[in-house]
């Protein structure tokens, strides 16, 4: 049995939860793209971008870092894998212990969009 999962005119590829200790990355590889998130409690930029090669890099700031979560709920256009747009919609929940370390939790899901035909 197929099961497919639509929000709107968007096609749900991949969705979950990912825990993500201290600073390290958490990474989405599609085909030959890949996702970087990248955490940086010294910036106080939301969300900035870099593209190196075939890998987006997503840096997430300070002030994304909170209990109750932030992030993008509306699905973000990340780029183009194998003539489809891919999306995400993301929330990050942050922890800090009393020790200073710091946990996040992500939930994210990831959407296939319209064929985008190269002309």
């Amino acid at each position: 049995m197929k099961i497919e999962t639509f929000v709107g005119q968007l096609e749900v590829i991949s969705s979950g939860n990912i825990f993500v200790p201290n600073s390290d990355t958490f990474r989405i590889k599609i085909e030959d793209l890949e996702f970087i998130f990248q955490f940086n409690d010294l910036s106080d930029d939301a969300i900035s971008t870099e593209i190196i090669d075939d890998k987006m890099i997503l840096k997430f700031g300070k002030a994304l870092s909170d209990p109750a979560g932030k992030g993008i709920y509306q699905p973000w256009l990340l780029g183009t894998v194998e003539e489809h747009e891919i999306f995400i919609a993301f929330n990050i929940k942050t922890k800090t212990s009393k020790a200073g370390a710091v946990a996040r939790l992500i939930e994210y899901c990831l959407y296939k969009g319209k064929e985008v035909i190269n002309e």
